[in-house]
């Protein structure tokens, strides 16, 4: 019986993936302690970088926080000395301007 060129290819890749079955079996049951390893020796190397973005984290909230307050402090206080809405603000300046061109 001869074989042709494709029942030979055909037999060697068998052999190719039974042997890489093989390997596989054997070596999957290291897969999970060595993911486990690799977090645990790379958590040094996480741990400044989580720090940075807790402390850029803070900076931005407070910033944000101080930004809001600042607004509502500054609508309270004009509200209460019948201050002008800053649409009024915009319009009178823009006028002011526009009469300082004219006249200039």
């Amino acid at each position: 019986m001869q074989y042709d060129e494709k029942q030979e290819a055909f037999d060697e890749a068998a052999k190719w993936l039974f042997g890489l079955g093989i390997l596989i079996l054997a070596l999957a049951p290291l897969a999970i302690p060595i993911l486990v390893l690799t977090l645990v020796f790379t958590l040094p190397l996480l741990i400044p970088v989580i720090a940075i973005a807790l402390v850029v984290g803070v900076l931005v909230a407070v910033g944000a926080g101080g930004r809001r307050a600042f607004r509502a402090i500054r609508a309270m206080s004009f509200g209460r000395r019948g201050g002008l809405s800053a649409h009024e603000e915009r319009t009178r300046s823009a006028r002011g301007r526009g009469a300082a061109h004219q006249a200039g």
